[in-house]
């Protein structure tokens, strides 16, 4: 049976980063590759990796899924998870018990229906035309709960990718935070080469381990495409011999599961994953992983100690903490070689 605690370690609070560095590339860079740790700045990686490369970004997009508004002379909240349907969305209200099934209510904005509820999430239905040109002009950037700042817009443009395309997610791919454009156009002026994931980040990335998780061997469900296009590119890449690095968990997670092993190959498809990977898992498609430092007892922390070993994970994690390398969303990098 799975233990979480096997995966605990002590984090000093005051290495959780609470903002962005002023540039995206001044982030610390711990490297690991056969049993050594060396300690870099992001903005080394063109020093570190060759041509004989290929990074796979996920280009999701953050949108503001924060709506704050005045109700009945107290605050109250709407978290948009998802849509469900056309104007149907999961959502998490705050207050939730002052919001009856059944009944109406209305902000500045718009105005909803609560359908139905289960646990923390209740379903409602929007009556506006579209609620995305709302959120975008009013609403908040759902920084994770662990950033405490006044105003979580200040962060609105460095809670983004740079090369964000399309999607719904309410959490970034933090490793790709990262990245700015100078970076990328200097790697691919190596020669290095680049495919594009699209996976849906949900809240559960931030929400800790069920009892239903260790049964099952699951985690929450996110979805993702990966087009023809990109798959061409991993499968050619796989034939040349090239080491595929993952650019965050969230890519990862997407790769994992668009792997054909009866065939060795990636396939393009739109579909959903909820791939739980923990030791001993040790059969993994790519062959490294950028990624940000995780919370102990966390599915991303047991996700790192199946790539490396969990021994040599707390060995990373410890020389994280001794050294003041900043943890989580904002905080800085390391990078992985098998």
């Amino acid at each position: 049976m799975l233990n979480p605690k096997e995966y605990s370690f002590d984090l000093p609070k005051h290495l959780i980063a609470q903002s962005p560095l002023k540039v995206r590339t001044d982030a610390k860079l711990l490297f690991y590759s056969e049993d050594q740790i060396t300690d870099n700045i992001f903005h080394d990686l063109p020093d570190i990796l060759d041509s004989n490369t290929l990074l796979v970004f996920n280009d999701t997009l953050v949108r503001n899924s924060r709506y704050v508004f005045d109700y009945n002379g107290s605050i109250s909240e709407i978290f948009f998870i998802k849509s469900t349907d056309i104007n149907v969305y999961e959502v998490f209200l705050r207050k939730s018990s002052k919001f009856k099934i059944g009944n109406s209510y209305s902000t500045p904005d718009f105005d909803f229906e609560v359908i139905s509820k289960k646990g923390n999430i209740s379903l409602i239905n929007v009556k506006c035309n579209d609620i995305s040109q709302i959120l975008e002009a009013k609403g908040l950037v759902p920084l994770p709960p662990y950033i405490k700042v006044e105003n979580p817009n200040e962060f609105k443009e460095r809670y983004q990718t740079v090369y964000a395309n399309k999607g719904e997610s309410v959490a970034a791919p933090t490793a790709g935070l990262h990245f700015d454009k100078k970076l990328l156009d200097q790697l691919l002026h190596l020669g290095i080469e680049f495919a594009f994931v699209n996976l849906t980040v949900g809240l559960g990335t931030f929400a800790p381990l069920t009892d239903e998780n260790i049964n099952t061997s699951k985690l929450h469900s996110e979805s993702y495409d990966i087009t023809q296009i990109n798959t061409d590119i991993l499968n050619q890449a796989k034939l040349d011999g090239k080491k595929i690095i993952s650019v965050g968990t969230t890519t990862l997670r997407c790769l994992q599961s668009c792997f054909d092993f009866n065939i060795q190959k990636f396939v393009a498809q739109k579909s959903s994953t909820d791939i739980f990977l923990y030791p001993p898992f040790n059969n993994f498609v790519v062959d490294g992983l950028i990624t940000n430092f995780h919370l102990p007892e966390s599915s991303l922390f047991m996700l790192i100690c199946a790539f490396v070993g969990t021994d040599n994970a707390k060995k990373i994690y410890n020389h994280a903490i001794k050294h003041e390398y900043r943890f989580y969303s904002f905080g800085d990098a390391c990078l992985f070689l098998r």
